[in-house]
């Protein structure tokens, strides 16, 4: 679903499903939507958009959501061979840790 874009915040998607699985979780735990959610088509266009949107200057936060369909390792290489030569890759690396940790914790 094609949103207008109107805040600062963006929260890439894969596709049209994850775009709604997200507006449904805010929905439901009642986050503020103060962030656009952007279908982006699939997973090559999400990642043809991550530098595009590093440039916007009118851009304060950029968050992925990625699938991991079939080989969650072969999507963070992919992720994280982009994000190397931005030299953002070792704090990325370290806030996914820290989210595995946060929802191990969760787990019943």
């Amino acid at each position: 679903m094609k949103v207008k874009e109107q805040f600062n915040k963006k929260l890439l998607v894969e596709g049209n499903d994850d775009q709604h699985v997200m507006l449904a979780l805010c929905e439901k735990f009642k986050i503020s939507e103060d962030f656009d959610i952007i279908d982006s088509g699939g997973i090559d266009n999400l990642l043809l958009q991550i530098p595009l949107k590093l440039k916007q200057l009118s851009i304060s936060t950029i968050a992925v959501i990625i699938d991991a369909d079939l080989d969650i390792k072969s999507r963070w290489t992919s992720l994280s061979n982009l994000l190397a030569p931005l030299r953002i890759v070792d704090r990325i690396s370290l806030r996914r840790s820290m989210k595995i940790r946060c929802l191990n914790s969760f787990k019943r």
